[in-house]
Parts: C-alpha cells; sequence; structure tokens
C-alpha cells in the first residue's frame, strides 16, 4: 500500500479541475503523467504538484496547498483515503462511492452533491448545495456520511434520498426542502424554510458534543440512512 503526497508548486489564481486525481491507481507506479486542467489548459500532474511515494499501512493520498480554486477534488472516489490540508473549491466528493474525505479547510458548494457512499469530513465550512443534486439533476445525497464541524449555506439536504448529514455550526436557508429520506442532525441554528416539501427523513435537533462515541453512531448511520 502507498502513501501518496501532492505538494503544489504554484498558487492557483484560475480554476483547476482535478477531478483526474480519482484516477490514480495506489498500485501503479507512474501517476505523474495524469492530465490535470488548470485554467482550461491540460498540464501532467507533475507539472503542478511535487509528488512524493512513500510505503504505508493503508492507501492515502495527502494533498497540500489548494484553494478554492481548486474543483472536483474527490470525484466518483471510491477507495482509500483523500486527505486535503487547506481550503479546496466546489464539488468536492460529487458522485462518491466509498471510502475517506478529510478537508483540514474549508470547502465551496456542492459538497458530496450525488454521492452514493463513502464519508467526507471538513474541518470548517461549507457553502451551499450540501448533499443536493448537481446543477440539471433531480437526485441528491444517495448515501454515505457529511460531517462538517463548521457552518454550511443554503439548499443542504435538498432533494437528499438517503445518507446522513451533521453540522456543528450554523445551517443557512431552506435546508432539507424536498428531502425524499435520510437524516440530518442540526447541532445549532438555522435559516428560513427548514424542511419546506420534505416527504420523508429525519430532522434531528442535537445539542450535544461531538465526540468519538457520537461519531462512530454518526457513521453507522451513513450506512443504512
Amino acid at each position: 500500500m502507498k502513501k501518496i503526497i501532492l505538494k503544489a508548486k504554484i498558487n492557483f489564481k484560475s480554476e483547476l479541475n482535478l477531478k483526474n486525481l480519482s484516477k490514480i491507481n495506489f498500485e501503479e507506479k507512474i501517476i505523474s503523467k495524469i492530465n490535470i486542467l488548470y485554467d482550461n489548459k491540460e498540464f501532467e500532474l507533475q507539472e503542478l504538484f511535487k509528488i512524493q511515494v512513500q510505503k504505508s499501512d493503508k492507501n492515502e493520498l495527502i494533498i497540500f496547498g489548494t484553494n478554492r480554486n481548486c474543483d472536483y477534488l474527490g470525484w466518483k472516489w471510491q477507495k482509500g483515503t483523500l486527505r486535503i490540508k487547506s481550503d479546496v473549491g466546489s464539488f468536492l466528493g460529487v458522485q462518491m462511492i466509498n471510502g475517506k474525505i478529510i478537508v483540514e479547510g474549508s470547502c465551496e458548494h456542492h459538497v458530496g452533491s450525488g454521492m452514493t457512499g463513502g464519508k467526507i469530513f471538513l474541518k470548517s465550512n461549507a457553502y451551499d448545495f450540501v448533499g443536493s443534486p448537481l446543477p440539471g439533476s433531480k437526485i441528491g445525497m444517495n448515501g454515505g456520511l457529511i460531517v462538517i464541524n463548521g457552518k454550511a449555506g443554503n439548499f443542504l439536504g435538498l432533494q437528499m434520498r438517503r445518507g446522513v448529514i451533521f453540522v456543528g455550526e450554523d445551517v443557512g436557508n431552506n435546508c432539507c426542502n424536498n428531502m425524499i429520506a435520510g437524516t440530518v442532525i442540526l447541532k445549532k441554528s438555522f435559516g428560513d424554510q427548514l424542511g419546506l416539501g420534505m416527504k420523508r427523513g429525519s430532522i434531528i435537533l442535537f445539542r450535544k458534543k461531538l465526540n468519538a462515541q457520537i461519531l462512530l453512531i454518526l457513521e453507522n448511520l451513513g450506512h443504512f440512512f
């Protein structure tokens, strides 16, 4: 098994599409040739990131130096752990299948949109459309677990069908609108129109401190709801 460490060589000032990082095969020796899009131009991974590969007891991809221009990290992620040491852009964990994504910063829009499994943990905040459908789709989060320690924006859990979302701080407007099933746990305040058009599912107002035991319960819920 391998630990792959990527360190950005530049400060990304335009959109960086990192969708192809999900093609990394931890059993392959050559990852430097993976193509990624920056400012609508194609680059090899090694041109924009310094790459280190180490032996490990688990498969893990660790990324340093991303910012809010870095989109599509963890797209269709399905194995191993993706650990991001800074902020990221939109579409984190979109259509995620399995595995784990950990962000030690904040995210932009559409965290976990269309995901069917796996676990996403955010140390800070997320903006709008967490666990909601992608643009043009009517299917929101359909399994898995999202834990946000900070705040979340508007339209969290829109048309959510399955899975668990936990938010440790305030949530914006239109949370759980048209929710079909699943569980959303809110620790603090929420905005207007909570649960508007909700058909089934659960909204839990939870005031206890998030500890290891409760986190384990949330992870188990993520498999069944």
